[in-house]
């Protein structure tokens, strides 16, 4: 299963991040590959809670929260249906670093179907593009983050 990690260190403070982090219906606002995002569920937040991302790109994909850890300024979210994907596991998490300044860090954990092939794609194809991706989705994070309001 391939994992794929993505962190960066951003001038913002833990308080401003995990409330963008939590703020599950409006990934969005800071996601650069989101066109836009809402709730299919009742609940906001927290286990259970789960919404529909439409991409630019013309896809979608439904998220749900699995495991959540406010305390900890950590929530997991499973994409039943994602791609090429059998499995797809995100974990967003958010640490004070001191002085306003936070470290995110994404992890991703997946299958794609079709078996070994499907494996070898993953390991050099899909992988370094989800890692690119994360990435950019952490700047828009860090972008909107410390943007004036």
């Amino acid at each position: 299963m391939p994992n794929v990690v993505a962190r960066k260190s951003i001038n913002a403070p833990i308080q401003t991040v995990w409330s963008l982090l939590d703020d599950f219906e409006n990934i969005d606002k800071f996601h650069p590959g989101v066109k836009k995002s809402y709730l299919l569920s009742h609940q906001d937040t927290g286990v259970g809670a789960k919404r529909q991302c439409d991409f630019h790109s013309g896809a979608s994909a439904q998220e749900e929260i699995v495991d959540y850890k406010p305390e900890q300024h950590s929530l997991t979210v499973r994409i039943p249906k994602f791609g090429p994907m059998k499995s797809f596991i995100a974990k967003e998490s958010a640490r004070d670093l001191g002085n306003g300044k936070t470290e995110v860090t994404f992890t991703a954990d997946f299958i794609v179907k079709f078996g070994l092939l499907g494996a070898l794609f993953g390991n050099l194809i899909i992988k370094p593009v989800m890692t690119k991706k994360m990435q950019e989705v952490i700047d828009g994070l860090e972008s909107y983050a410390t943007k004036p309001r």
